[in-house]
């Protein structure tokens, strides 16, 4: 299973991308804050239920918020929609629960989870690529004045690590602690066939120097031999949109 830093310890802020990246700048994301952030967006209980199809070491993974949708009949349910990749399979996760409307624009759990993963299993002898690499984020920006525009958190990547990822899903996080901070980039594309993703992150000790530490890439391309349902359910990899929508624009849940 994913481990992370605990985000709940005392002094620790964790800030996830904003789904308007059109206004962002390259090398300098605009963070907001938030309680989960990657794979840990996954319900505890959902995470229970899939552990035993996540083989291999990780090498990268992400988590959308869980989302509250209203069905035609008027009924609402909530959903999450996850990855995970090792050198030996991709791990593509959905999960549903019934909602009852408890007040106004309230909702409350009237039901389990119900899990369905789609397993990509991948043929022997996938070799995980890194690289390291040391961005200068001023030299593209004359002093004092604005920096150019982005359209993708790739943006803030090397060209040529991020090509083979453009047109599939992405995310960015951060998190700081007293003495520690991180970013993370994770990248996945699925294209006839064949599996590419990508973990870069670097650290530092503290948000400002942050921007100027060394990146670490982590990457995988690899051919699928196989493909497994499970739950009922054909999984497909989501489009960017879906998972750039955020929890927070949906109707309040009650625990």
């Amino acid at each position: 299973m994913t481990r992370f830093p605990t985000p709940r310890s005392s002094g620790s802020v964790t800030t996830r991308a904003t789904g308007a990246l059109d206004q962002r700048a390259p090398g300098q994301i605009e963070y907001v804050s938030a309680k989960r952030v990657g794979f840990e967006c996954l319900p505890e209980e959902v995470r229970r239920v899939v552990g035993k199809a996540l083989v291999g070491e990780e090498i990268a993974a992400n988590a959308e918020e869980p989302l509250t949708k209203r069905r035609p009949d008027g009924s609402h349910y909530q959903v999450v929609t996850a990855w995970w990749a090792s050198t030996e399979r991709l791990v593509l996760i959905e999960a549903r629960r019934p909602l009852e409307l408890r007040g106004e624009r309230q909702f409350a759990p009237s039901g389990v989870w119900s899990v369905a993963t789609t397993i990509h299993r991948f043929a022997p002898g996938v070799v995980a690529e890194r690289s390291r690499w040391l961005l200068d984020p001023k030299a593209s920006t004359p002093l004092g004045a604005p920096a150019p525009r982005a359209i993708d958190v790739l943006d803030v990547l090397p060209p040529r690590l991020v090509a083979p990822l453009r047109g599939g899903s992405s995310a960015a996080w951060q998190r700081f602690r007293p003495e520690w901070a991180n970013e993370t980039i994770v990248a996945l594309r699925i294209d006839a066939g064949r599996l590419r993703v990508m973990k870069a992150e670097r650290n530092a000790s503290s948000k400002y120097s942050l921007a100027f530490a060394q990146w670490h890439s982590t990457t995988i391309d690899a051919a699928i031999a196989e493909t497994r349902e499970l739950g009922g359910r054909v999984l497909r990899l989501p489009r960017r949109s879906q998972l750039r929508e955020r929890g927070g624009q949906s109707p309040e849940m009650m625990q």
